[in-house]
């Protein structure tokens, strides 16, 4: 390799794939013996179910250079329209959850967990599976009279 690059060869124009898409072969022996499973095809097959599986590979455009993903990137990007911005008017149509519990509260010194439970009137923390029943029925045909609001999932803490 020379000692200086030329411009070209700094501003890395080669194919984008031959830089982002790893590992290469040999490492992907040694994490493939480390797992113990004899190819790709054979890990995939043990570990992703028949029923999801493809039968043929996907129908894919050819690989185009960093360059020419860029160019079209900014094509369709050009074509966004600005709008007002509502950023900082408030919520709409949201979800506004206080405190839910799950692992990460592990990590949360006590006496900050007694804090905050004595601001939730209910005394306790959401729980996953109420955030999930609330998004859930939103999603469903149960919700289709429904046009927007705020939906606060707070234990009775005021989240405004």
């Amino acid at each position: 390799m020379p000692e200086h690059q030329s411009l070209t060869e700094l501003e890395g124009t080669d194919e984008f794939i031959a830089r982002h898409i790893g590992p290469m072969p040999a490492e992907q022996d040694v994490m493939l013996e480390a797992i113990g499973a004899a190819s790709l095809d054979a890990l995939i097959s043990e570990t992703v179910p028949a029923s999801i599986l493809l039968d043929a590979p996907l129908d894919l455009p050819g690989a185009v250079t960093e360059r020419a993903a860029l160019a079209r990137l900014r094509e369709v990007a050009a074509e966004n329209v600005v709008m007002t911005s509502l950023i900082g008017q408030g919520y709409s149509d949201t979800i506004t959850p206080a405190v839910i519990q799950t692992d990460i509260l592990k990590q949360v010194a006590q006496y900050h967990i007694d804090y905050m439970l004595a601001k939730i009137p209910m005394g306790r923390f959401g729980k996953v599976d109420e955030a999930a029943a609330l998004v859930s029925w939103l999603c469903s045909d149960d919700c289709s009279f429904t046009t927007g609001g705020v939906f606060d999932l707070s234990g009775g803490r005021a989240t405004y």
